[in-house]
């Protein structure tokens, strides 16, 4: 005879899941937001840029770290609504829209915030992943001289230290305030 199920339906049922793969999600993005960071550094402090291929891949992290970034925040917004008791078909069939899961959570956030959960959709769609998005396709000799301008408008600076340390500022107060709302709810569910 089979165990019975912990959460009927399946893991997708456990706000926890989401929450802890969150995290792990979370603790990948800042593994390579330190790395990119370091060459920036680097540049700001007059060693500039070498152009050996360590170096030349880890300015190219910024997409897949915008990604990961957008994945645990939606992973974390996925957990509230879990926790919510909202209906995980529904919840799963909102995709990667971050601005829709942070209101459906309730998560009260500023335009600013908004703004950046804009393009870290775009991050987790096609910029953190794909060279051009599918309305780039047919337009030709684009090019983006570096990679942090493919996340969209919000990460779109001239000074690229200065943006990701606002732009980390403000995502870690996103994270906050997501996770403050589950640990709200979670005292409340068994």
């Amino acid at each position: 005879m089979s165990e019975p199920e912990a959460y009927p339906g399946g893991i997708a049922y456990d706000f926890k899941s989401w929450r802890d793969e969150s995290m792990t999600l979370k603790h990948a993005a800042e593994v390579l937001w330190k790395r990119y960071y370091r060459v920036w550094q680097g540049a700001a402090e007059g060693k500039g840029f070498k152009t050996s291929e360590p170096i030349l891949l880890d300015l190219r992290l910024v997409g897949p770290a915008l990604l990961l970034t957008g994945l645990a925040l939606e992973n974390l917004a996925k957990a509230v609504r879990v926790a919510l008791n909202q209906d995980v078909p529904s919840i799963i069939s909102d995709g990667h829209k971050l601005g829709k899961h942070f209101d459906q959570a309730q998560i009260q956030l500023t335009q600013r915030q908004h703004d950046i959960l804009r393009d870290l959709t775009k991050a987790i769609e096609w910029s953190g992943k794909y060279p051009t998005s599918k309305r780039e396709l047919n337009r030709k000799n684009r090019h983006i001289p570096f990679p942090v301008l493919q996340a969209g408008e919000v990460f779109n600076d001239k000074n690229i230290l200065a943006i990701l340390t606002r732009n980390g500022e403000e995502i870690e107060e996103i994270w906050e305030k997501a996770a403050e709302r589950l640990r709200a709810i979670g005292k409340r569910t068994p």
